[in-house]
Formats: structure tokens, C-alpha cells, sequence
């Protein structure tokens, strides 16, 4: 599972955070990667979404955009 916070408005990602973390309690051995695309110059974005999504190749795709 790959959560992704959407770059916007500079603010902590409590919501993916706690939902990784409620995962990680309930499935131990599912492999999750948070990627927080606030943190990445706005032109880089497309890209290091797109390698994060080939290199770690998820299952499931959650997107936060608060």
C-alpha cells in the first residue's frame, strides 16, 4: 500500500500517519510506504510519484489531499 500526501496547503499528515499506523497493527506483514509529495519540489512531482509507484510497485493506492 502506497499513501500518498498530495502537495498542498503546509500542514503535518496526521490522517495518513494514523491510518499506517492502524494498518501496521492490524496487518503486520503488509508493505506500505507513505510518500509525501509536500516535501518534493512541485516540479518533481510526476516523477517521483511515478518512480515511487515503479520502484515500489503497491497494490493499492491511497491518495490524502488535506
Amino acid at each position: 500500500m502506497l499513501l500518498v500526501r498530495l502537495p498542498c496547503n503546509p500542514i503535518f499528515p496526521i490522517g495518513p500517519v494514523y491510518l499506517a499506523d492502524h494498518l501496521h497493527k492490524q496487518f503486520p506483514d503488509l508493505p506500505q510506504r507513505l510518500l509525501d509529495l509536500a516535501a518534493v519540489p512541485l516540479l518533481d512531482v510526476e516523477r517521483v510519484l511515478l518512480a515511487t509507484i515503479g520502484s515500489f510497485r503497491p497494490t493499492l493506492l491511497v491518495f490524502s489531499w488535506r
